[in-house]
Order: C-alpha cells, then sequence, then structure tokens
C-alpha cells in the first residue's frame, strides 16, 4: 500500500492534518510500515485510507524521525528536526522541511525536495529530480537520467551514472564525478553543467578519475603521454573532454554552460 502523507506535525506532539484526509481512527506504525513500535524516534502516526492507502498525519512525538514508503508511489513530507526518509519503489515525492535532512528516492522517478537545512538528497535508480533548497546540501543522482538543482547555499553536487543535468543554483558549489563512466565520452550521453559560475566559487572535481596526476592542456590536443584534460568551445557552451588512461583518446566529456572557457584553477584533479 502506498504511503500519502497529508501534513507534517510542525513540532514535537503539534499534529497537524488536511481536509483531503480519510476519516479514520488514529493508528501507530513503525518507520518500516508494519504495526507496532520500536522506540519513540521511530513511531509513525497515521491513518488507514481507501484502496489501500496509508496516510501519514505525523511523524512522531520527538524531533527526529525514521520513516521508510512501500514499492509503490508514496509521498512523504518530513516535519521539524533531522529526519530519514527513504522512499524505497515506486515514482515517489519526498520533501523535507526544517532540519538536516536525508531524504532517499529508491527505485523509480523520484522527486525529492531538502527544504531548509544541510539536507542529503540520494535519488536512487530511475530518472529522478533533486531540489536541494536552502543550506549547504549533497545532492546524490546515482543511476539513471537525472536532474539536480542545488538552490541556495555552497552545495555538492553528484551526478552519478546517466546523462545528468546539473544545477548548481547561488553559492559556490563543487560538481563531483567519481568514475570515468559518470559522463560519457561521445554522443548525446554527456552530462550538462547548466549554470557554471566561477565569480561564485563554483569547481568541477575529478580527481579520482585517474591515480596518476592530471595535466590540463587548455584548448591543445591529446599528447598520448599521459592523463590530461582540456576543453574545446561548441557553439554555446564549452565542452571538457579528458584522457585519463593517457592513450590519447577521449575518456570522459562534460558539456559545461555559463563560461567561454575553463581554467586550471576551475577543476579539481588532484
Amino acid at each position: 500500500m502506498p504511503i500519502e502523507q497529508d501534513e507534517a506535525a510542525d513540532a514535537p506532539g503539534n499534529i497537524q492534518m488536511g481536509s483531503e484526509a480519510p476519516d479514520a481512527p488514529y493508528q501507530w506504525y513503525r518507520w518500516d510500515g508494519a504495526p507496532g513500535v520500536d522506540g519513540p524516534s521511530q513511531w509513525v502516526l497515521g491513518i488507514p485510507g481507501d484502496d489501500g492507502e496509508f496516510w501519514v498525519v505525523s511523524y512522531a512525538e520527538t524531533s527526529q524521525s525514521k520513516v521508510l514508503g512501500t514499492r509503490l508511489a508514496d509521498r512523504l513530507t518530513s516535519g521539524a528536526g533531522d529526519n530519514e526518509t527513504w522512499g524505497k519503489g515506486g515514482d515517489d515525492r519526498i520533501e523535507g522541511r526544517a532540519g538536516h535532512d536525508r531524504l532517499s528516492g529508491g527505485d523509480g522517478d523520484d522527486v525529492v525536495i531538502g527544504g531548509d537545512g544541510a539536507d542529503r538528497l540520494e535519488g536512487g535508480r530511475g530518472n529522478d529530480r533533486l531540489i536541494g533548497g536552502a543550506g549547504q546540501d549533497l545532492l546524490v543522482g546515482d543511476a539513471g537520467n537525472d536532474t539536480l538543482n542545488g538552490g541556495t547555499g555552497d552545495d555538492v553536487i553528484i551526478g552519478g551514472r546517466g546523462t545528468d543535468r546539473l544545477i548548481g543554483g547561488t553559492g559556490a558549489d563543487i560538481f563531483v564525478f567519481q568514475a570515468v563512466t559518470d559522463s560519457r565520452a561521445t554522443g548525446s550521453g554527456a552530462d550538462r553543467i547548466v549554470d557554471f559560475n566561477r565569480a561564485e566559487g563554483d569547481r568541477i572535481e575529478l580527481s579520482a578519475l585517474a591515480s596518476d596526476p592530471v595535466s590540463f592542456i587548455g584548448t591543445d590536443r591529446f599528447s598520448g603521454t599521459g592523463p590530461e584534460i582540456g576543453y574545446a568551445v561548441s557553439r554555446h557552451e564549452v565542452v571538457l573532454s579528458g584522457d585519463f588512461d593517457g592513450d590519447g583518446r577521449v575518456d570522459f566529456t562534460l558539456r559545461v554552460h555559463g563560461v567561454e572557457a575553463l581554467y586550471a584553477t576551475d577543476l579539481v584533479l588532484a
């Protein structure tokens, strides 16, 4: 049964319930959806709805909670405090509020919204949309063709595998690539940074892509003598290309908007 949350508690013990929730008795559930309780920090107060739905009304009498969704399409919104929410399967919508939350979509094409606070947002498998909001957030797309938007604050953005659209928003953001396969070398499969802003302190981290030191070559050709990275200007974007095994061929490509050139200081190579 999918989990649907109509309204979360604004504060411990302050339960709010919207007009769309069905009229039924309250029930306490464990954070994993099974009947029962496992300590105050893991209680979920909700009501059973029609067609097998379960409406979550509050995440407990505490400032922290842990909630796990179902394999179907859930809608989960955390309350105040530092919360952990996992969507599991299905095309979920997960929203954080105040506090430093960890929000994970799991499988499916999910929408994960951080809200205020320094949040960790994870897309999981599927084509996900992650929105950081205010605060210094960590966004991890994982597999799939994801859109990651850091919002305001100094964010860390990791697209992972797939063709990703990366938006830093305002602040000094770091776009991190952990494997050569995170952005394809040819065709339309390369990741795209939409709003790279050198003046705000944005940087692209590639230090994990080679075991040996990487040389920045600007607009020169690969020499085939060691790991190198350079760029070319193509239409309205800068195309960053890397040869990380030193064979003179492109292993990695990244499309960057917002600048007319790239410099060694824009990159983290070691």
